[in-house]
């Protein structure tokens, strides 16, 4: 039944990220805060992705199933598919599984709607902030900022007048 849970979690979602530990894994103690940090990154700017998190003491049909042989452990799955999925082999640090989980879903630009959010920004990514003062409606500037040839960086943009004090 719960591996059931699990299969609709995966099938009612387009992109689904899930970590796999144990609550006894002293480094899955760590990478957690990594995680949460991502998953709450992404949700600001994003509702594609989402996540959740899988202990694999109390679930191990689903640790045999992925094959999962060593936790911390993240598992992305894509359209809606539980049989379609990649575990993540990256860096376990938050700025590399974030730029992971964007590329993935193609939204390398965010909003910047506050100063705790620039600090982060600046922390943790080679990133581009644009202020914006007064744009029309119309502007074509955030497709401009998904180009291609600006994968490399991350973009951010602030309509806000807090900006202003920024700079």
């Amino acid at each position: 039944e719960k591996e059931n849970k699990f299969d609709d979690f995966v099938k009612n979602n387009e992109y689904t990220a899930i970590y796999f530990y144990s609550p006894f894994c002293g480094k899955c103690y760590d990478f957690n805060s990594h995680f949460a940090a991502v998953a709450h990154n992404i949700a600001e700017d994003t509702n594609i992705i989402k996540f959740g998190k899988v202990n694999i003491k109390t679930e191990e049909n689903l640790k045999k199933k992925y094959n999962i042989r060593g936790i911390p452990a993240v598992i992305y799955f894509k359209e809606r598919n539980p049989d379609k999925y990649l575990i993540y082999s990256g860096e376990q640090k938050r700025i590399h599984m974030e730029r992971f989980f964007r590329k993935e879903i193609d939204v390398l630009v965010g909003e910047i709607k506050d100063l705790k959010k620039v600090e982060s920004v600046l922390e943790g990514y080679d990133a581009i902030i644009i202020h914006i003062n007064k744009p029309k409606k119309n502007s074509n500037f955030l497709n401009l900022l998904k180009e291609p040839s600006y994968d490399e960086h991350k973009f951010f943009y602030c309509l806000n007048d807090f900006c202003n004090k920024l700079y």
